[in-house]
C-alpha cells in the first residue's frame, strides 16, 4: 500500500472511529492557505485547499451518531476537521474527561496506532486533548480534540512526523475555532 493510501485510510478510520479525490495542493506548502468556514459545524479554520465535505452515520455505544467532516489530501498528508453531535443528556459534569478519554482511546484504535503524546487543552471553555499518534502504517497523527457543550470538534494533520510537527502544521491546529456561544 502506497503512502497516499495509508494516510487515506488514516485520515477515514481515525476520524470515523473518534466517537465509535486528493487535492492538487501540497498540504505543508504554506502559500495557499485560506479560512474555510462551516455554518453548520459552526467553526472557523485555515485549509490549505478546498475540502472535500463527507458525512458518515457511526454506531457508537450511545446510539447512531452522524459525523461531518473536511477533508484536503494530497501525496505528503492531509489536514481534516470533522465534527458529531453527542446527546445532550450524556454531557455532565464528570463526563468530560471520560469522553474525551474515549475518543482520545478510538483515535488511536483507528489508526492501530501508539500514543506517543498527550496534553490536557482547551479552548475557550472546551476541554480538549493534544495528541501525537504513529500508525501502524508509520504515518503520524498530531490531533486537537474539544469538546464544546454536547459537540466533539477534531481537527488532525497526517502525514510524516517532521510534516505534522512543523509551524505549518501548528499555524493549521492553531487556527481552528469554534463559535463561542457554543
Amino acid at each position: 500500500m502506497g503512502p497516499r493510501a495509508r494516510i487515506r485510510r488514516s485520515v477515514v478510520g481515525c476520524l470515523l472511529l473518534v466517537v465509535a479525490g486528493c487535492g492538487q495542493a501540497k498540504v505543508w506548502e504554506d502559500d495557499s492557505w485560506a479560512e474555510f468556514r462551516s455554518d453548520e459545524g459552526r467553526f472557523t479554520v485555515l485549509l490549505p485547499g478546498k475540502p472535500s465535505p463527507q458525512t458518515e452515520s457511526a454506531t457508537t455505544p450511545v446510539g447512531p451518531v452522524t459525523i461531518h467532516l473536511f477533508v484536503v489530501e494530497s501525496k505528503d498528508g492531509a489536514v481534516a476537521v470533522g465534527y458529531a453531535d453527542y446527546p445532550k443528556d450524556l454531557v455532565r459534569p464528570g463526563s468530560i474527561d471520560r469522553l474525551l478519554d474515549s475518543a482520545r482511546d478510538h483515535a488511536v484504535v483507528g489508526l492501530s496506532g501508539q500514543l506517543l503524546e498527550e496534553q490536557r487543552i482547551g479552548l475557550w471553555s472546551a476541554a480538549g486533548r493534544g495528541l501525537l499518534i504513529r500508525s501502524k502504517d508509520g504515518v503520524f497523527c498530531r490531533s486537537r480534540i474539544y469538546l464544546a457543550g454536547n459537540r466533539l470538534y477534531v481537527i488532525r494533520a497526517f502525514g510524516s512526523r517532521s510534516n505534522v510537527e512543523s509551524p505549518v502544521a501548528t499555524r493549521f491546529l492553531n487556527s481552528f475555532e469554534f463559535d463561542r456561544d457554543e
